[in-house]
């Protein structure tokens, strides 16, 4: 009877434990970024996670970040259009970690916090840290070098490096299949002389057409001085003609030479061009998450959706 008992007690923790096992949703996808150094001296990084499409909404989340990082500077869901919104959430403390929860309407999410990477004169160094808090169908990863950085190194080593649109180089991991409580940790390290940050490629005042050349006032001596010698030779022309009338006939005195109306010998003001304004440079704004150009009216970004920052 006992051990009729015992085998009971076990198909019936069996079971409890399968049920449960089937009712915890589990991502179909989890995309993460680590961009050093982007708009701020820490490490930025960026959750974007969806849940599998049979998961019931709503979906009780709850993601480990370090502790360290101090609570996140973003948590947003995702609509189906691709746009995303403030998720309100609550943040606890369980040792290292922090608990970041909340209620997801929808199936997909995003989540970012800045932490402290390790500086040691011109070597920098951060170690990501991630613990799946849920069964990950498809978990990759990639990890922004910074524009001035030098000997870029990533442990364990990505599946692929490659330069994006926005002109940066990427490290791309193609990791797959992760079970719920795996602890995984990837490690950049680079040198870099300069405390210049990547956002600073984007933000750059665009150069403009530099202003038209002011023409220089021409000195033309040219007609001035033609002039003076057409008259010159017209008068001696004229009196020399006199001069033969005179020696050739006594009946009428000489006519005076017509008077020629001198032509305009008034130097003519040249009108001065101004040179094209220059055009105050613009200070462009482009999308902390994907690097496109914004509207200067924009709250988010028309290429990805990511809020726009102010700061």
């Amino acid at each position: 009877m006992k051990r009729l008992l015992l085998t009971l007690a076990l198909c019936l923790a069996a079971l409890t434990g399968w049920v449960h096992a089937q009712d915890a949703p589990s991502l179909a996808a989890l995309d993460v970024s680590l961009w050093p150094e982007f708009d701020r001296p820490e490490a930025l990084v960026i959750y974007r996670g969806v849940f599998a499409d049979d998961t019931p909404l709503p979906v009780p989340v709850a993601i480990h970040i370090p502790a360290s990082a101090g609570e996140p500077t973003a948590v947003a869901y995702v609509d189906e259009a691709g746009q995303r919104f403030n998720q309100p959430h609550t943040v606890t403390q369980e040792g290292d970690w922090l608990v970041v929860s909340f209620d997801l309407e929808t199936r997909a999410f995003q989540l970012e916090y800045y932490d402290a990477m390790t500086v040691a004169e011109e070597q920098r160094t951060y170690t990501l840290n991630l613990i799946a808090d849920y069964d990950i169908e498809n978990l990759s990863l990639d990890f922004q070098v910074p524009p001035t950085a030098q000997g870029f190194t990533l442990d364990p080593p990505a599946d692929s490096v490659t330069q994006e649109g926005d002109g940066l180089t990427y490290h791309i991991v193609r990791h797959g299949a992760v079970t719920q409580g795996e602890s995984l940790s990837w490690t950049v390290s680079y040198q870099k002389d300069n405390e210049d940050l990547t956002v600073t490629l984007f933000t750059q005042p665009q150069p403009t057409a530099p202003p038209a050349t002011m023409p220089t006032e021409r000195r033309d001596d040219g007609p001035e001085a033609w002039v003076l010698i057409a008259a010159l030779a017209a008068l001696v022309a004229v009196g020399a003609g006199a001069f033969w009338l005179g020696r050739h006939t006594r009946t009428a005195p000489p006519s005076p030479p017509p008077r020629r109306k001198r032509r305009g010998g008034g130097r003519s003001a040249q009108k001065r061009s101004t040179p094209a304004a220059a055009s105050e440079p613009v200070r462009a704004r482009f999308c902390h998450q994907c690097g496109a150009r914004l509207r200067p009216d924009a709250a988010f970004c028309h290429r990805c959706g990511a809020a726009v920052r102010t700061a």
